[in-house]
């Protein structure tokens, strides 16, 4: 059974239930942190993101942040809940809380928690625009290659390559970033179902560039 601190959810997070899986009577402080769909991202107005995980695999990872609270803060009560699915604009997509004795090691903690989630936890993005849909690759970190929109809300690449180009380009980096920070994994199964779940990315963002695209 899974640890109920570290969870991958379909369901809107719950700041309050957070709080009270980490409280106790000794904590003197709770930091809850919560990240939202924001409207704009990259000079486009956001309609609703879409999450994708590896559940097992990455409240494995989850938990593996929690620890290194505990060895780098003292850290003892953390919550890390990471959502999947369609989020609209304001909802949550991550939820973080950390109880402590006092309130600075609680704030240091939620900070190296969602920077660490950001950079080992196996989660995707796609942003979907009035205009268009993109994968943008691990949550919060663009992957490299990604090119920045210009003034009219094109990718400066986008106008002169062909449809779809800059995208592609933009997913097989994320791919092989997650093949990398997987690759050390020693269980053969976890590593079929690892890229199992990479090779549905990709094909879920084929699905969505469509033929009659121009640039």
């Amino acid at each position: 059974m899974s640890d109920p601190k570290f969870k991958i959810v379909d369901q809107p997070i719950d700041a309050t239930e957070l709080g009270h899986l980490v409280r106790s009577d000794a904590d003197g402080a709770v930091c809850v942190f919560l990240g939202v769909a924001r409207k704009y991202s990259r000079g486009r107005e956001v309609v609703h993101l879409e999450y994708e995980a590896y559940p097992e695999m990455a409240e494995k990872k989850l938990a593996e942040i929690g620890d290194e609270l505990r060895v780098k803060f003292g850290v003892e009560s953390v919550a890390i809940h990471h959502r999947t699915g369609v989020l609209k604009i304001g909802e949550a997509s991550v939820g973080i809380a950390v109880a402590t004795p006092h309130r600075a090691e609680s704030f240091q903690a939620c900070q190296y928690a969602i920077d660490r989630l950001k950079q080992i936890v196996p989660i995707w993005k796609k942003e979907v625009w009035s205009t268009g849909e993109q994968w943008i690759g691990w949550e919060g970190q663009p992957p490299a290659g990604t090119p920045a929109p210009a003034a009219n809300g094109q990718s400066s690449a986008a106008q002169v390559e062909a449809p779809g180009a800059s995208e592609d380009r933009a997913l097989d980096a994320a791919l092989e970033q997650a093949r990398q920070a997987f690759a050390g994994i020693p269980d053969e199964q976890l590593q079929a179902e690892v890229a199992a779940v990479i090779e549905r990315v990709r094909q879920a963002k084929r699905r969505t560039v469509s033929p009659s695209s121009t640039v």
